[in-house]
């Protein structure tokens, strides 16, 4: 028997809805009801990803899309667990803000104010796919010594409690969206460095005279997506090594 033959382009349309790949697509709406016909290629806790019919893909916040929009999306995400491998490149620097000099009773008292950089780049990958980090928590700790006069050393901040013989102050901000690639950078809580000098024929109780100096011994850094830890950077020197993280 002899087989019917058919034209080339209707062989041609067969292959393309047979190969090509098929979006099933749904009808979103924003807040502002605004429509669109798209599929989910990617979600989690406060954002999802959509592909449109064109191929282009958009990202914005689950909060900007309807209750019923909202809840289908939780339900992708249950059938879709997250597959996000976190990676990020820390690295830090340190300055100076600020100097200012005073006497108190026979010492003269050197107080600058001293601050980290730190820059978070993100390297994460969800499957095979470059994954943007939304609400990324950057915490950390600065560990200073304070052997300059007492008096005048102090905290600086509520934030700052003694661990051991080390002032530590603690901080932390909030990286709302991280995209791939990206580097944030943010400047830490600034912290005082003191140096006291006194005056000549003027001793300390223990018999030294010399200059007595605080010193930014360090940061520790950790980083925090969905209370999960995803990323540490710790700095080198003995203040550091056998820290506790409370």
């Amino acid at each position: 028997m002899k087989c019917p033959s058919f034209p080339r382009h209707l062989i041609a349309l067969i292959l393309f809805f047979c190969l090509s790949p098929q979006i099933q697509a749904r009808q979103f709406t924003n807040t502002a009801g605004k429509a669109i016909e798209a599929d989910i290629v990617r979600a989690d806790q406060s954002t999802v990803t959509l592909k449109m019919a064109n191929g282009k893909s958009i990202t914005a916040k689950q909060s900007l899309f309807s209750a019923e929009d909202q809840k289908y999306i939780a339900t992708w995400l249950e059938e879709h667990p997250a597959q996000l491998k976190y990676k990020f490149e820390l690295d830090h620097s340190r300055k100076r803000l600020s100097k200012s000099k005073h006497r108190s009773n026979n010492v003269t008292v050197l107080r600058e104010e001293w601050a980290f950089t730190v820059k978070v780049k993100n390297l994460s990958k969800d499957g095979q796919n470059n994954a943007d980090v939304a609400d990324l928590k950057v915490a950390y700790k600065i560990y200073r010594s304070t052997v300059a006069d007492a008096r005048n050393s102090g905290s600086g901040s509520k934030s700052s409690v003694f661990e051991g013989k080390y002032l530590v102050t603690n901080g932390s901000e909030i990286i709302s969206n991280l995209p791939y690639l990206k580097v944030s950078e943010l400047e830490t809580i600034p912290v005082t460095l003191s140096t006291s000098q006194l005056d000549p024929n003027y001793y300390y109780r223990d018999g030294d005279k010399s200059k007595r100096r605080d010193k930014l011994e360090g940061i520790w850094v950790k980083l925090y997506h969905k209370d999960k830890e995803v990323g540490e950077f710790k700095s080198s020197g003995k203040a550091l090594k056998n820290a506790v993280w409370k």
